[in-house]
């Protein structure tokens, strides 16, 4: 009786053809999650950019407001204060 090593795994048609379907799902899958993250990125980008540019006003008049409100100082100062930044 010829005895077998138990560091070798069975040889069977059947279990390549497993194993060859598992990858291709498993490929398949990740395939589809990659696709699925980038088009949801870009998706969140697009409206982000969007919203902001639709909000009303401008966010640079808004922190030269608020310097204005807490400094006390001129606008043209507050104005070069928040391009310099």
């Amino acid at each position: 009786m010829a005895s077998r090593s138990l560091d070798t795994p069975l040889e069977t048609p059947g279990r390549d053809r497993i194993v060859d379907a598992l990858r291709s799902v498993l490929k398949n899958y990740t395939v589809r999650v990659v696709v699925q993250a980038i088009v949801t990125i870009w998706a969140v980008a697009t409206l982000t950019f969007l919203l902001v540019r639709e909000m009303p006003g401008n966010p640079i008049d808004v922190l030269i407001e608020q310097i204005l409100a807490q400094e006390g100082i001129s606008y043209q100062e507050a104005y070069d204060r928040v391009a310099a930044s």
